[in-house]
């Protein structure tokens, strides 16, 4: 009797777990712009189906390249003890070029006119 109950509430579970998984999902396309118009406020914008380009460069750094930092090791003996000079470098240079650089493109427009804010 036992076994058919515990199988019985088990079965409630996953079938309630299901239903609640269903509706969450199902938003819809809410915010979702018109074709051709522009998204509202806080929400994402139309998918950019236009040609792939590339951004490439070097981004190069001027002046005296900061020196690396100590890293505190007092915490630690063994580590402090093991690497008596360990440091950070957070700002990598060599040769005048920076190096481990993220680009972000905040603005700016595609090559037919559209911005690229307006974009996901």
């Amino acid at each position: 009797m036992f076994k058919n109950r515990a199988s019985f509430w088990l079965a409630m579970c996953v079938v309630s777990a299901l239903l609640t998984l269903g509706f969450a999902c199902g938003g819809g396309d809410k915010g979702k712009p018109e074709e051709g118009g522009t998204p509202e406020k806080g929400t994402a914008g139309p998918k950019y189906t236009g040609a792939v380009g590339s951004v490439t460069g070097k981004v190069a750094f001027t002046g005296a390249a900061p020196e690396p930092k100590k890293v505190d090791t007092s915490a630690d003996a063994a580590c402090g003890k093991a690497n008596p000079t360990l440091s950070t470098e957070d700002t990598m240079v060599k040769d005048g070029k920076l190096a481990n650089v993220f680009v972000y493109i905040k603005d700016g427009t595609t090559a037919d006119g559209k911005k690229i804010g307006d974009f996901t």
